[in-house]
């Protein structure tokens, strides 16, 4: 079996409301913006948000990086942005990452900015991010075998997504990760969600059902 190469050009992605690109030199002060509506909530969402863009020129700088980076024909981690379908405005962002070219597999993470939880966006970019993520390299996908999704057990929006969209709960990690602020504070559980390509639903979405693990 030939070992996964990323695409090219990277695939636009849409939903019905967002559509998931490459970030864009000028994208930086819409991603502050991003950010900047998400500090409350970065305990949950965003653990990088504070340590790691704290400022404009840090976020100008991370899209310049990741527009250069996902050129690259040996790129293996790909950071995408999320954007609102009409004004092109950054609402958030999706990636691969820890890809492995020889399994042809990838983790996929995402965050979304604060004040727009509870609209379902987030899980729209998700789902049609995995769509074609799992979609055969020969039509227009990325080619992937097998996705998996991490998320720490004490971010219900977060678990919501991989939930809604019906991934199979593989595994949980105990005290796996540590918090220092917000309201859950200490050495979190991650949970550990996946799924195959022959086990999604590509005009649904979504995981078909029945692939959870018996109890």
């Amino acid at each position: 079996m030939d070992s996964w190469s990323p695409p090219s050009p990277v695939p636009i992605v849409a939903g019905a409301r967002v559509l998931v690109r490459t970030f864009r030199k000028g994208d930086g002060p819409a991603m502050h913006a991003a950010v900047s509506a998400s500090r409350d909530l970065a305990w949950l969402t965003l653990r990088w948000a504070t340590a790691e863009h704290p400022d404009l020129d840090d976020c100008v700088y991370f899209v310049e990086r990741a527009a250069r980076q996902v050129a690259e024909p040996d790129c293996r981690s790909f950071p995408m942005a999320v954007v609102a379908r009409g004004d092109d405005t950054v609402l958030g962002g999706v990636g691969f990452h820890a890809i492995v070219a020889r399994e042809s597999t990838a983790e996929v993470g995402y965050w979304m900015r604060g004040d727009r939880n509870g609209e379902g966006l987030c899980a729209e970019a998700v789902a049609a991010f995995i769509t074609s993520g799992l979609t055969a390299r020969d039509r227009g996908g990325w080619g992937f075998r097998r996705i998996t999704l991490l998320c720490a057990a004490a971010n219900p929006p977060s678990r919501r997504v991989a939930e809604k969209l019906g991934l199979r709960l593989e595994r949980r990690e105990r005290a796996e990760r540590y918090q220092a602020s917000g309201p859950t504070q200490g050495y979190l559980d991650t949970l550990g969600y996946a799924v195959l390509a022959g086990e999604w639903d590509f005009e649904a979405r979504r995981a078909k059902p029945g692939i959870a693990w018996p109890a």
